[in-house]
């Protein structure tokens, strides 16, 4: 009825008409259901135009200014919540990283009853904190977990001499620097101190306990052993060094290779593949399609996090199955151009088929 009574909607892009149709896109993205309160607001501003226009634009110009105030208000409802959404995203993933490394770490090893609050509470907290401000690419990240496997294999019970001399060598170095890291976060320095000072009885016990061990061993036995191999201590202990240098560079290398993917899979997404940006979302061969925004992307695990309108997460894709579905067209980009300028060019398609 606009395009027949007012020419002016082909050649003004500021027309009122084609405002209120760019808006109503805009405003209603996101919204899926016909009970939402914005598609209720959306049919009501419509149902208005169509009872009121006739020749004069007013009807659209209260619509513009209406959707207008609409967009703003739920952008403004909208972006707290997303907010602490995103930051939940991340200290959830930062949880299962932590965890992830703690399992892999702590699989197989003995855990003395004494000193489970420092490694099943105070050192996660720790490093937890440290991906959170600092990242899994960091000397922080990376000096938590090397310390925490230190800490763990020096727990483990002492096989021979070797070990024990590692132990009785290394083991005040090792508290110094836990005690250290410890005293920079926040928890209670009390607490820390007193489970400290539990590891250093367990360290001591287990000096001890072996050492009486090989104090009952008789001394005819003990020295027909180094006569047969007077150097094997030196070569255990080398050996056992050379050990724990190779798995601080594996760990580093692991690290470094799971970045390397990560990257490689979000390099490969479409540039428009942005937080912020508004897509049809894949969501199984049974459902519909969402309509969602990408809010987060977890770098280190090419994961991309979808949050719905009111800014809360409702599904995350890995970046790899996201552009497959953008490449066999289950999933595509909400693209914000004019609705009306797609519209026109639709129909004129259409006419010139």
């Amino acid at each position: 009825k606009v395009a027949m009574l007012d020419e002016n909607l082909f050649m003004q892009e500021d027309h009122p008409a084609r405002k209120t149709l760019n808006l109503l896109t805009k405003a209603g993205r996101g919204v899926s259901d016909t009970t939402d309160r914005v598609y209720g607001e959306l049919k009501r501003i419509i149902d208005r135009i169509v009872q009121e226009y006739d020749v004069d634009l007013a009807s659209f110009d209260l619509a513009v200014d209406d959707l207008q105030a609409l967009i703003r208000n739920e952008e403004a409802i909208a972006v707290e919540t997303e907010r602490s959404e995103q930051h939940a995203i991340i200290k959830q993933h930062a949880r299962e990283v932590v965890l992830k490394e703690m399992r892999r770490i702590t699989t197989h090893k003995v855990i003395p009853k004494d000193v489970r609050p420092l490694v099943l509470k105070y050192w996660p907290t720790l490093m937890f904190n440290h991906y959170m401000s600092h990242g899994i690419e960091s000397d922080e990240w990376l000096l938590s977990l090397k310390l925490f496997r230190l800490m763990m294999e020096h727990m483990q019970p002492i096989q021979n001499e070797s070990q024990w001399k590692t132990l009785k060598d290394n083991h005040q170095a090792l508290i110094n620097s836990i005690k250290e890291e410890l005293h920079k976060t926040r928890q209670h320095k009390a607490e820390i101190d007193a489970q400290v000072s539990a590891l250093v009885q367990v360290y001591r016990r287990m000096l001890d306990a072996y050492q009486n061990q090989v104090e009952k061993v008789p001394e005819t036995s003990v020295q027909a052993d180094e006569a047969a191999a007077p150097d094997h201590f030196e070569t255990n202990g080398a050996a056992q060094e050379k050990n724990i240098e190779d798995q601080d560079d594996n760990q580093a290398a692991r690290i470094e290779e799971q970045l390397r993917i990560a990257r490689d899979k979000i390099s490969k997404l479409p540039s428009d593949v942005q937080p912020g940006v508004w897509f049809e979302v894949f969501n199984g061969e049974d459902k519909p399609v969402r309509h969602l925004k990408l809010s987060v992307v977890l770098t280190d695990v090419a994961k991309l996090v979808f949050v719905d309108r009111h800014g809360v997460k409702v599904m995350e894709k890995d970046a790899e199955d996201f552009l497959l579905e953008l490449n066999n067209g289950q999933s595509r980009l909400i693209a914000n151009h004019s609705t009306f300028e797609h519209a026109l060019g639709a129909v004129i398609h259409h006419i010139a088929e």
